[in-house]
């Protein structure tokens, strides 16, 4: 799991080295973009090795610290999450400072214009399970308590067992027993939010968004809302 943690650092980097370009042209930012791509490279290529380096950790920990302070003082850590399914041209999650009207359509690319705005489109570790699963000839649409085991239990040992609750006709309830990593940060949430909308917005062939996301003890309560 720390492979595909590592290629979402280097996708942050990417985007914020040119949303530095598009956005604030401000130096600093384009050089963190860089610092960011280079550094999630190379933990990449060392936990592809399979070595179990603690200190990949506190990089991590580091890095997405460094990443929310900066979002936070420019007040972007209130972006809009939308997260897209392939049939609105790639599955991944939309930050977008204003909220988006009408039909979404992304067209993968990194910047995306929507009406008077533009947004950063990424890809998400759920993306990468949704191409991996569909690999694995796993169809979609299908159960959605089956494909959110088998991504969050059986691909990937982030939790012991989960439960899905369909609490309203456009939102889903997920109980994640044990989750793991534990932490939550404020630009990323949880990364089990992140695969769990990912994969509901595939099934669903709706963008959706983590409405709430809190832990309770050893449990996890994920409330996905689907956007009609």
């Amino acid at each position: 799991m720390k492979n595909v943690l590592w290629v979402y650092i280097v996708i942050i980097g990417i985007s914020l080295f040119i949303s530095s370009i598009f956005f604030i042209s401000y130096p600093p930012f384009t050089a963190l973009g860089l610092g960011i791509m280079t550094v999630g490279l190379a933990s990449y290529a060392v936990s592809r090795e399979g070595e179990n380096n603690p200190a990949n950790d506190l990089v991590l920990e580091s890095l997405i610290g460094n990443i929310e302070e900066i979002f936070s003082y420019y007040g972007k850590e209130k972006f809009y999450r939308i997260y897209t399914p392939s049939s609105s041209g790639a599955n991944g999650m939309i930050l977008a400072e204003k909220p988006l009207n009408g039909e979404i359509k992304v067209n993968g690319d990194l910047i995306n214009k929507f009406n008077d705005s533009f947004a950063v489109f990424l890809r998400t570790p759920g993306s990468i399970l949704v191409d991996e699963m569909r690999r694995s000839r796993t169809k979609f649409p299908g159960d959605i308590e089956f494909l959110l085991k088998k991504a969050l239990i059986e691909l990937y040992p982030l939790s012991t067992g989960l439960n899905v609750v369909r609490a309203e006709k456009n939102a889903y309830v997920i109980i994640v027993k044990d989750p793991y990593p534990k932490t939550r940060y404020k630009f990323l949430g949880f990364i089990h939010s992140m695969i769990i909308a990912s994969i509901i917005a595939e099934n669903e062939s709706k963008p959706v968004y983590v409405d709430t996301q809190e832990v309770k003890g050893n449990v996890l309560n994920v409330r996905v809302k689907i956007l009609e």
